[in-house]
């Protein structure tokens, strides 16, 4: 008997998993310069870590030559907290990871670096 013969109903248990699996990959957007600087630098970690040599000419060139150490003091200067720094990284990890994961590395990594470069100072 198969999921879809008559007589018998699966219930909303697969539907609610769907459901839940793609709002676990929701993020939702910085509420404050501090949490978007913080997310910044957490995606230019991500990219230093994931993104080298994935970087296509549709990225913008100069997000590939994001500084890290430089993004961490911006974030830091802004208030960021070491736990801030933390749920930043969660959120981008989560982010990067259901892109990858849907799309390809090479379509994650565009989208990280197209992110940096447009909230860059």
């Amino acid at each position: 008997m198969g999921l879809f013969d008559r007589g018998r109903r699966a219930g909303p248990a697969p539907l609610l998993f769907v459901a839940a699996l793609g709002l676990s990959a929701c993020v939702p957007p910085p509420t404050s310069s501090m949490e978007r600087q913080a997310r910044i630098a957490a995606s230019a970690e991500l990219a230093a870590a994931h993104c080298d040599g994935h970087a296509t000419d549709s990225a913008n060139p100069q997000a590939a030559d994001v500084d890290v150490d430089e993004s961490l003091a911006r974030a830091r200067a802004t208030g960021a907290t070491a736990q801030d720094l933390a749920r930043a990284r969660e959120h981008m990890h989560r982010t990067f990871s259901m892109a990858e994961r849907f799309r390809s590395t090479r379509a994650a990594c565009d989208e990280l670096l197209h992110k940096i470069a447009w909230h860059s100072p």
